[in-house]
C-alpha cells in the first residue's frame, strides 16, 4: 500500500509493508560500513546489511507492526505505523527514525542505550522516572533519559502515552573550519542534554553573556536548544552569542543560533569579504533574517594549543568559532559599561552599531559587521527589542 507521510514538514512517498526479517529498503551508501543494527525507540531493530540494503525485525510483541520506509538522498528512514500519528502531531522527533542519522551519530546497538530528551512534559510517569540517566532540565520543562535497548518496547509505551515531545538527545558539532582538522577539534561533539545543562547552569549563576560556538543543522520549528535560549534569555536576561555554522551555503544555518533571542554570528575576512566557509540564511521555515551580525573569522591569530602543529606561541585559524568570540568579547565590554542592560538590549545595541559591508547579502551579514567602538553603541529604534 502506497502512502504519504511527512518528515519534518516534507512530504515523502513511502511504502507500508508487513515486515519479515529480510531486505525491505535500499539504503544509501552512507548508511553503514558493514553490518550494523539500530534499535529504534519503539524497540524495533533495523539491520543495515550492506551499503544498499537493510532489514527490519519488529520488537517483541510487535509482530503485527508495519513500517513506512523511505530512502532519499542516500538516507534511510524507517517509521513504525504506531509512531506515525505522534510524528504528525509533533510529539516525536523525526530523527528518531532516521537510521542513517542514528548511525552517523554512533547510536547503533554497539551503544547499550539510546539517549532521549522529553520537553514540555507536565510530569514524568514512574516508568520514565525509573529509566537510566534521568535528570530534569528546567529550561525546556522536561528531562533527559537513556533508554536501555532491552527495555525499549516497554518504555516506548510509556513515552507514547506521556505528555510533551520526545526528542533524540542529539550531538552538536563544535563549529571549527578545515584549518584546524589537524588538531582533531573539528570532530568534537557535545550532547544536547549536556549543552542544555551547561546553558542553564551559566544563566542561573548570573552569566550575562554566554558564547556557544557549536551547532547542528537548523530545521523548521523550535528544537530544545532553541527553546532553552528563548527561556533563559527571558528568565535571566542572558545574551547567548552563537555561531552561524561552517557549511558555506544558503539556508544552512546552525541551531541554536536560529533562536530569535540569540545573537547569531557569521564570518568575514579582516578586510570585510564574505568568508567562503560561513553559513548563510535565511532561517528555515519562515525565511526570518539570520545571522544577526558578522565578525572577522579568517586567519585569526590565537594562542597555540599543546596539540597544534608548528612552532611558537600562536597559530592562525579560520572558522565561525573564531568569529563568534569577537562578538562575545565586545558584548561583555558593553555589558560592563551598562550593568543594567539585559541581553535583548545588548543585542539591539550591537546590531544598531554595526556597519554595512558592501557586496555581501543581508542573509550573510545580518545587521552587518561589528564595530569596536562599543562605548558609542546605542540601540537604534529599528533594532530595539519588542
Amino acid at each position: 500500500m502506497r502512502t504519504t507521510t511527512r518528515w519534518a514538514g516534507v512530504a515523502v512517498l513511502a511504502m507500508a509493508v508487513a515486515v519479515q526479517p529480510q531486505a525491505v529498503a535500499e539504503a544509501g551508501g552512507q548508511a553503514a560500513d558493514g553490518v550494523r543494527t539500530v534499535t529504534l525507540v519503539t524497540g524495533d531493530k533495523v539491520t543495515v546489511t550492506g551499503p544498499t540494503s537493510a532489514a527490519v525485525e519488529p520488537g517483541e510483541g510487535r509482530e503485527k507492526a508495519t513500517f513506512l520506509t523511505d530512502v532519499a538522498e542516500g538516507r534511510l528512514r524507517v517509521l513504525p505505523d504506531d509512531a506515525v500519528p505522534l510524528v504528525r502531531a509533533g510529539r516525536l522527533d523525526p530523527r528518531l527514525f532516521d537510521v542513517t542519522g542514528l548511525l552517523e551519530l554512533g547510536y547503533d546497538d554497539s551503544r547499550q542505550e539510546l539517549p532521549l530528551l522529553v520537553t514540555g512534559a507536565s510530569g514524568p510517569a514512574p516508568a520514565l522516572r525509573a529509566m537510566s540517566g534521568y535528570w530534569t532540565l528546567g529550561a525546556v520543562r522536561g528531562f533527559a533519559v537513556r533508554q536501555r535497548r532491552g527495555e525499549a518496547v516497554r518504555t516506548w509505551q510509556a513515552l507514547a502515552a506521556g505528555t510533551g515531545k520526545v526528542w533524540l538527545d542529539g550531538r552538536r558539532r563544535v563549529t571549527l573550519d578545515v584549518s584546524v582538522k589537524q588538531v582533531g577539534a573539528q570532530t568534537t561533539w557535545c550532547m544536547d542534554s549536556a549543552v542544555l545543562a551547561g546553558m542553564q547552569w551559566a544563566a542561573e549563576q548570573g552569566a550575562r553573556i554566554v558564547n556557544l560556538s557549536l551547532g547542528s543543522p537548523d530545521t523548521p520549528g523550535v528544537d530544545p536548544l532553541e527553546e532553552a535560549v528563548q527561556t533563559l534569555s527571558e528568565r535571566h536576561g542572558t545574551l547567548f552569542v552563537t555561531a552561524a555554522g561552517n557549511d558555506g551555503a544558503d539556508r544552512r544555518l546552525s541551531s541554536p543560533g536560529t533562536a530569535d533571542a540569540a545573537l547569531q554570528v557569521g564570518a568575514v575576512s579582516k578586510t570585510g569579504e564574505q568568508a567562503e566557509f560561513a553559513s548563510r540564511g535565511p532561517h528555515a521555515g519562515d525565511d526570518h533574517l539570520k545571522p544577526d551580525i558578522t565578525a572577522p573569522g579568517v586567519d585569526i591569530t590565537a594562542a597555540r594549543g599543546k596539540d597544534s602543529p608548528g612552532d611558537g606561541s600562536y597559530a592562525a585559524m579560520s572558522g565561525i568559532s573564531m568569529a563568534t568570540p569577537h562578538v562575545t568579547g565586545v558584548a561583555a565590554l558593553l555589558a560592563g559599561q551598562h550593568p543594567g542592560w539585559k541581553g535583548g538590549l545588548l543585542k539591539a545595541a550591537l546590531m544598531g552599531a554595526a556597519r554595512p559591508l558592501p557586496g555581501i547579502g543581508v542573509f550573510a551579514q545580518g545587521a552587518d559587521s561589528w564595530t569596536p567602538t562599543v562605548a558609542r553603541a546605542r540601540p537604534s529604534p529599528s533594532s530595539r527589542p519588542r
